[in-house]
């Protein structure tokens, strides 16, 4: 039996090491997290005019080639994107409903791309204004089109 203050019988096991591993991911996240934040604009800007509308340019512009890859798949197509979609986080060892949950939610967004790139050019013009409080109720006639 092994007590709990001995060393590990393996080398590469120490805290040390660990710790190495741990501040190296996070310099890597950090970088790629960097990275897609500063470089997106500039590359979107360098694609075309249509990722370069005000006040995000390349959200707006991504979302609408999105909604437009999507539009063009048909009904096959789009079944065939959400099964992958599925397929690929269940054979990865993510479990049957956590697939299914991400594949619905990607391709209920992938629906509403365009929606949500009209929202992010201008989110007061993509909502419909809404009156608060709520208009009052009419009480129905006293008065029937039906007679006995």
């Amino acid at each position: 039996m092994s007590k709990k203050n001995e060393p590990s019988p393996h080398p590469l096991d120490t805290t040390r090491r660990r710790l190495l591993f741990r501040r190296v991911g996070l310099a890597g996240l950090t970088a790629l997290l960097a990275a897609g934040l500063l470089l997106a604009p500039a590359l979107a800007s360098q694609i075309g005019p249509t990722l370069t509308a005000v006040p995000f340019p390349w959200l707006a512009g991504a979302l609408d080639a999105l909604g437009t890859w999507w539009d063009s798949l048909g009904l096959g197509g789009q079944i065939a994107v959400g099964v992958g979609i599925a397929a690929l986080i269940a054979l990865s060892g993510g479990s049957l409903g956590l697939a299914f949950g991400v594949s619905g939610a990607a391709t209920y967004l992938l629906d509403h791309s365009h929606g949500l790139a009209s929202f992010s050019r201008d989110p007061a013009t993509a909502t419909p204004a809404a009156t608060w409080p709520p208009p009052p109720h009419k009480a129905p006639s006293s008065t029937s089109a039906i007679s006995p």
